[in-house]
């Protein structure tokens, strides 16, 4: 019979060492270090994400797929100042002049807030020694490639949000056209259950691949769900916070920027607590790992001593 208790004990007991290393290790500050940087990678980032997007699905669509799942996510409206600064740089993008050296500014300003938080997990999930300086080098040139595949990646994202979208809106129709209104009410919740799967898998590819020192595979899908959850509550949070609070007056124009990197502040705390929380979980799976080790060589050197030597 499973034993209901301990297991909400022993996961109670990983929140709370994850929370305890997240205040110890003092993350506040290094998300808020982390959303500074996010002023030069933020729109990089996208720009790129939306030119692997709109290879796929097109560019209009990718690009009012984008907004919608930003509004989903972010839990306010951001579309006005994200279309108006994604038409501006990719104007800048397809100048004629010097498009090597805009794309190469691109690719580093898109990859510098990724490989500034592979520093950050890597701290987490522990550094690897490296016996050669070439090593080292090595491992920085490898973080940008990873940090440049993962924003591809975020590309893939946004097209198979527009793919499952379309599917989801066309079953939706075709229920209302069969006056099935209960299913087609279910089938409508299923449009935030997709952007949640899109978030998780998100944080289960950064957990994974991004980090010097990476957990398993299962580990990094019990940080991604920690951190999408925690993303979601940030989303409601921040939707009552704006609307008991008037905080137009005091910002203005600059409102929307403003809830942006707070937004990304909060979501770089979330990041790094889920960090913890795996890493809590790689370093028992790795103390389980040596004690089985270390009984398993216990046992043979037992069985050697025991062995009768030949007459």
């Amino acid at each position: 019979m499973v034993d209901l208790k301990s297991i909400f004990k022993e996961w109670l007991g990983h929140f709370t060492h994850a929370g305890y290393k997240w205040w110890k290790s003092n993350h506040a500050n290094e998300a808020a270090a982390l959303a500074f940087y996010s002023l030069f990678s933020f729109i990089p980032i996208l720009l790129i994400g939306l030119f692997v997007a709109s290879m796929l699905v097109g560019k209009d669509t990718a690009t009012s797929s984008l907004l919608e799942q930003t509004n989903q996510v972010t839990g306010f409206s951001a579309g006005d100042y994200l279309t108006q600064t994604l038409n501006r740089d990719l104007q800048w993008v397809d100048n004629k002049y010097s498009p090597l050296v805009g794309a190469l500014v691109l690719a580093f300003s898109a990859t510098k807030v990724i490989n500034e938080l592979r520093r950050a997990l890597s701290n987490i999930f522990g550094n690897p020694k490296y016996k050669k300086k070439s090593h080292a080098a090595l491992s920085i040139l490898l973080g940008r490639v990873i940090s440049f595949i993962i924003i591809i990646a975020l590309g893939f994202v946004i097209a198979s949000s527009v793919i499952s979208e379309s599917i989801i809106n066309a079953i939706h129709n075709q229920l209302e056209d069969d006056d099935s209104i209960i299913l087609a009410k279910l089938i409508s919740y299923l449009s935030p259950l997709a952007t949640f799967i899109s978030v998780t898998f998100l944080a289960t590819v950064i957990m994974r691949w991004l980090p010097k020192r990476p957990p398993k595979l299962k580990e990094a899908i019990y940080g991604a769900v920690v951190c999408s959850l925690l993303i979601i509550g940030l989303k409601y949070g921040l939707m009552i916070f704006l609307r008991h609070a008037n905080i137009t007056n005091m910002f203005g124009g600059a409102l929307t920027l403003v809830l942006i990197l707070l937004w990304i502040y909060f979501a770089m705390q979330a990041v790094l607590y889920s960090a913890e929380f795996s890493a809590n979980l790689a370093r028992e799976r790795r103390q389980l790992e040596k004690k089985s080790k270390k009984a398993k060589a216990t046992e043979e050197l037992e069985s050697e001593c025991t062995t009768p030597l030949p007459e």
